[in-house]
C-alpha cells in the first residue's frame, strides 16, 4: 500500500521505530495516582494533539476522534486470552486516509502489574502486526459485542474503537494546548513552565525537524532533561508555516 508523500515527507515515517521511540519518550509518563485511581501514563490526547498539528504542517487534514478503545489477543496454545480497555481514549482520523493511533505502547507497568497491548500501532485503519483485525464503530452496542467476541478468537489479535465524537483542532487548540489536554504529562510540565502550551509547540517543532533529518534524537536523555532541552529552545509561531486555521 502506497502512502501519501508531501514535501519530502512520507506518511509512513510516522510508524518507523525511531519516530515512535522519540514520540513515546516525550508523551508517555510514569504511572501515578490521580483521583484515587492509577494513571498508567498513556497520554492519548497529547499524542492526538501532536499528530494533528504535525500532519497539518505537512498539509494533511485530520480530526481527533474521542471515545473508547479495546485491544485483545485470543487464546493460543501457550497463552490465555488477554485484553485491555482504554477509556476514555482519543486518536486521529486523517481525511480520506483513515484512523491513526500512535499512542499505543505494547507493554507497560503500573502499580507493579504488567499490562500488554497486542498491537504496536493503528495506521490508516490497519495495525501492526498485520494479522490484527481492526474494527471501528459509532454504535455502542456493536462495539460492546466486539469487545466480547475478540478475546474468544483463537490465535487472533484485534482492536475495536468506538468513536463518540470528533473534534477538528485549530489555532485556539494550538495556543491553549495544555488546557485542552489536561493530562498527567501537562501537570508534570508545570514544573518547567507556568503554561506548558509552549512546550508542546517546542515538541512539535522538534518532531518536524526530526522527521526532516534536521533535529537529533533526544530519546537517550532522561525524560525531564529531554523536555528541558526543548524548553531552552523557546519556540514561537514563527517556527511553523501559517497553516493553522482560524479558530
Amino acid at each position: 500500500m502506497q502512502t501519501p508523500t508531501t514535501s519530502h515527507f512520507q506518511l509512513r515515517q510516522l510508524v518507523s521505530p525511531p519516530f515512535l521511540r522519540e514520540l513515546h519518550h516525550f508523551l508517555w509518563t510514569e504511572p501515578c495516582m490521580a483521583d484515587d485511581r492509577i494513571d498508567v501514563g498513556w497520554n492519548c490526547r497529547d499524542h492526538a494533539w501532536t499528530l494533528a498539528f504535525l500532519l497539518q504542517f505537512f498539509g494533511i487534514d485530520s480530526a481527533v476522534a474521542h471515545g473508547q478503545a479495546f485491544f485483545a489477543s485470543g487464546p493460543t496454545v501457550k497463552q490465555e486470552a488477554v485484553s485491555y480497555t482504554q477509556a476514555p481514549h482519543s486518536w486521529l482520523v486523517a481525511k480520506n486516509l483513515g484512523a491513526i493511533d500512535l499512542s499505543i505502547k505494547p507493554a507497560f507497568v503500573a502499580a507493579g502489574d504488567r499490562f500488554s497491548v497486542p498491537i504496536k500501532w493503528i495506521f490508516l485503519n490497519g495495525a501492526a502486526p498485520g494479522k490484527c483485525e481492526t474494527l471501528f464503530f459509532t454504535d455502542e452496542n456493536a462495539y460492546r459485542r466486539a469487545t466480547l467476541q475478540l478475546p474468544e478468537r483463537r490465535n487472533r489479535m484485534g482492536a475495536a474503537y468506538l468513536a463518540e465524537g470528533y473534534e477538528r483542532l485549530g489555532r485556539d487548540h494550538f495556543e491553549s494546548a495544555a488546557r485542552w489536554m489536561d493530562s498527567s504529562l501537562t501537570r508534570q510540565l508545570l514544573n518547567l513552565r507556568a503554561d506548558p502550551s509552549g512546550l508542546y509547540a517546542a515538541l512539535l517543532a522538534h518532531l518536524i525537524g526530526f522527521l526532516q533529518g534536521r533535529a537529533p534524537s533526544l530519546a537517550a536523555l532522561p525524560f525531564r532533561d529531554a523536555w528541558s532541552a526543548l524548553a531552552s529552545e523557546q519556540p514561537a509561531f514563527r517556527n511553523l508555516p501559517e497553516l493553522l486555521p482560524a479558530a
